[in-house]
């Protein structure tokens, strides 16, 4: 049986089966939120593919024909990790709940082909892109934009901050500072992020004009207030995308919202800034994970061999003159 398509998940979800309903209760304490509607999506997938394809607990290769059939449908690699990692979870959950579950075996597939390296703007496009937006987009647009790529951030991190987690000035330091809760991190932990110095007069300068009209009050709750709602509730981060996708396309530059996050980390990682500080900077606990995002060009090959070898030849050393 084919897996099921995202739509039909989506409407499936408007009546979760009960164990489906649990498992979500369950991880929703231990995962921050974006997490947890992840993992319950593919659990409700992998329930309902079990359930409509007759398979049952007691089959060692349930995950595996799970996994292999996601393969057939030619999705990413790292789609199927996710997907395997939120079934194996929920089998361990009905376990608990009593029921018998079979030890699984180890899901062997089928070496995933090389995926396509993903759009990453130079610094000439991005700023390109940038000047197109300042242009043709109303506020909170472009200032996002200018967040997103001078902070790493990812985007439903930057469009659900609230106005009391940005410090633009902090302990007399002339630089901006995110501050994130855990309720705003995918994998639930806090920690605080350095806006580039480029980006902090655009911010100050924002908070203290559009933001104002933007909610027809001197405070509001969220740092990007939508203006379709007078500051009530934040910037979505599909409004961003869609207005990011007409800049992109008139602009014939590919910039999207996680394209900015991945030219933030290749833009370290050429000024040389540490993988660690990188990662504790952007969220990142994987280092897999995190090398995906930067695809060194042959420009950063050369210079990066160059830095590590030197530009002069080796030299003979001195004859021994030992006695």
């Amino acid at each position: 049986m084919p897996p099921l398509r995202w739509a039909q998940v989506a409407r499936s979800q408007r009546t979760l089966p009960l164990y489906v309903q649990r498992f979500y209760d369950h991880v929703r304490t231990l995962k921050a939120r974006n997490t947890a509607d992840s993992y319950v999506r593919y659990a409700l997938q992998f329930h309902l593919w079990a359930d409509r394809g007759g398979h049952t607990l007691a089959s060692k290769t349930l995950v595996h024909d799970y996994l292999a059939s996601l393969a057939e449908t030619k999705v990413s690699r790292g789609t199927i990790d996710v997907a395997g990692a939120a079934a194996r979870r929920y089998l361990d959950f009905l376990a608990r709940q009593g029921m018998t579950v079979a030890p699984q075996v180890r899901a062997e597939l089928p070496r995933a082909r090389p995926e396509e390296v993903k759009f990453t703007p130079t610094e000439g496009q991005l700023a390109a892109y940038m000047q197109a937006a300042d242009q043709a987009l109303r506020e909170p647009y472009a200032i996002l934009i200018k967040v997103l790529a001078a902070s790493g951030l990812r985007v439903s991190e930057a469009c659900n901050l609230r106005d009391s987690e940005a410090r633009v000035e902090r302990d007399g330091w002339a630089k901006g500072w995110i501050i994130l809760t855990a309720r705003l991190t995918k994998n639930g932990l806090a920690r605080e992020v350095p806006l580039l110095p480029w980006c902090k007069a655009p911010l100050v300068e924002f908070i203290q004009g559009p933001r104002l009209v933007l909610t027809g009050r001197t405070t509001s709750e969220w740092l990007f207030p939508s203006f379709h709602t007078r500051g009530k509730t934040p910037v979505t981060r599909q409004e961003l995308a869609r207005r990011m996708r007409i800049i992109a396309n008139a602009a014939d530059i590919p910039v999207t919202p996680h394209a900015l996050r991945r030219y933030y980390v290749t833009s370290m990682m050429r000024r040389r800034v540490p993988e660690q500080m990188i990662m504790k900077v952007i969220g990142h606990t994987d280092a897999a994970t995190f090398h995906r995002y930067y695809a060194p060009t042959a420009e950063d090959l050369v210079m990066g061999l160059q830095a590590g070898a030197g530009t002069s030849p080796p030299r003979p050393s001195a004859p021994s003159t030992g006695g």
